[in-house]
């Protein structure tokens, strides 16, 4: 884990799977993301030796948010998150159960998915004083999560997972996604703003000429899986999807991962409804058929 100067105030940890962003103020630091857990948390604070005073979060997703309980018991921080993604923070039992579609199962509970809950957490319509202090701007990126938000800091972006480097993509080989129409639409955005360099948590720091690149793949990926779905999906469940771009793709699963390609799958599906080449119906499982 190490600190990487962005400029003079805006600073990256490189948590080596992750990127936190962080500013200093003084003798404090806002972070922007904390970490998957208290552990991880514990370094964090080490490295900083620096108190905490704000969490600005980019989205809800356990990898993002699992460090706030340590940061907040220790500091007493304000936690600050999309409205729309608050509930997660408060009932964090809300993000996998998401995934599966009712109550989650035990397997897919695990701190990957679900971390411990921060219930003084606000709603970031909160901090716009604070934010308009420090010349911080909000920008809605929509798609990875229900709400995911970006913050425009110095003239450099900072974006979560609304956006994702072509080695994790060949990695992983499907982005997990609630969204996908959504997320296609706010990378389009990434594309017309105007930013020196672009921060993204799995894994990049680009200037705006080498962000093009990446945000093409991206797009390219979306697009490739988009045509895939609608390839398998005449007369097959959302379940029997995932299952044939498990084995198309070759992707080593285990329960977590399922529950994620699922739930990508069912976002694709949608998509491909409101564009009007898949229709819905019941045949012993709810099915869809190519317009």
């Amino acid at each position: 884990m190490k600190i990487i100067e962005i400029t003079d105030n805006l600073f990256v940890i490189d948590q080596k799977a992750s990127y936190t962003c962080g500013l200093v103020l003084n003798d404090e630091v806002i972070l922007f993301d904390s970490c998957l857990d208290a552990s991880n948390a514990k370094k964090i604070d080490k490295l900083l030796g620096k108190s905490v005073k704000a969490i600005f979060h980019t989205h809800s997703h356990a990898d993002h948010v699992g460090g706030d309980f340590f940061f907040h018991n220790k500091y007493r921080c304000e936690v600050y998150i999309h409205k729309n993604e608050l509930s997660f923070l408060t009932y964090p039992y809300l993000e996998p159960s998401l995934l599966y579609g009712g109550a989650a199962y035990t397997a897919i509970t695990s701190k990957f998915l679900k971390a411990e809950k921060v219930e003084s957490a606000k709603p970031i319509d909160l901090a716009t004083q604070i934010l308009d202090d420090l010349n911080i701007e909000i920008i809605d990126l929509p798609g990875h999560s229900p709400a995911q938000i970006g913050f425009k800091i110095e003239n450099i972006l900072f974006v979560g997972d609304a956006l994702f480097s072509e080695e994790l993509i060949e990695k992983y080989k499907l982005l997990y996604l609630f969204n996908p129409k959504e997320y296609y639409k706010s990378l389009e955005k990434l594309e017309k703003l105007n930013f020196e360099k672009i921060i993204f948590c799995h894994k990049g720091i680009l200037s705006k000429n080498k962000s093009t690149n990446v945000i093409k793949i991206n797009k390219e990926h979306l697009l490739d899986i988009y045509n895939k779905i609608y390839k398998y999906a005449d007369g097959n469940t959302a379940e029997e999807i995932t299952d044939i771009l498990i084995n198309e793709l070759d992707i080593h699963i285990n329960l977590d991962l399922i529950s994620l390609i699922n739930s990508t799958v069912k976002g694709y599906l949608s998509w491909l409804e409101s564009d009007n080449k898949l229709k819905v119906y019941y045949d012993k499982g709810v099915r869809w058929k190519q317009m």
